[in-house]
């Protein structure tokens, strides 16, 4: 499986974006390591294609979360949450990883759909969740934007991307 992509934060940007995605693949496997420069707790990694910020996508997160359960489900966001990541003020002991799947990026047939596994752990912020997730398009992704929801990504972060035929 080739490695399409590897995405650095710089610790300017809120923004971790794969422009020009080869369409020769038929799935996209994503793994992101990250932390927020801004907000105190968990920050959101809001996930955006094609540039699309209108209200085009469906969410559903369930996990369990601090000795508690989580199920919810968001109706027509302007993007799709993956994953919460810790704020550069969390200790060195809060690790945030996320594995997702693009299946039939590039097929022009049908809605485009988005699993995600993520967890947190230490820090009081031990989580495990899994996002199923709708992009309300039959496009073909050819642009993929990791926005933090707070400050901006720091230079530790990265997104690996990889293509499978």
């Amino acid at each position: 499986m080739p490695r399409l992509a590897v995405v650095r934060g710089t610790g300017l940007s809120n923004t971790l974006s794969f422009p020009l995605i080869p369409q020769a693949f038929t799935e996209l496997e994503c793994t992101l390591i990250g932390r927020a420069t801004g907000g105190s707790g968990a920050v959101a990694a809001e996930l955006v294609l094609n540039g699309d910020v209108a209200a085009h996508y469906d969410v559903l997160l369930q996990g369990a979360n601090n000795g508690g359960y989580l199920i919810d489900n968001r109706v027509a966001q302007n993007n799709m949450v993956l994953a919460f990541v810790a704020a550069s003020a969390a200790g060195a002991n809060v690790v945030c990883a996320s594995k997702f799947w693009l299946p039939g990026y590039a097929a022009g047939t049908f809605f485009k759909q988005v699993l995600c596994l993520t967890g947190n752990v230490g820090g009081g912020f031990d989580a495990s969740k899994t996002v199923t997730g709708l992009w309300l398009s039959t496009a073909a992704i050819t642009q993929m934007d990791l926005v933090v929801s707070a400050g901006n990504w720091t230079s530790d972060s990265v997104l690996y991307v990889w293509g499978r035929m």
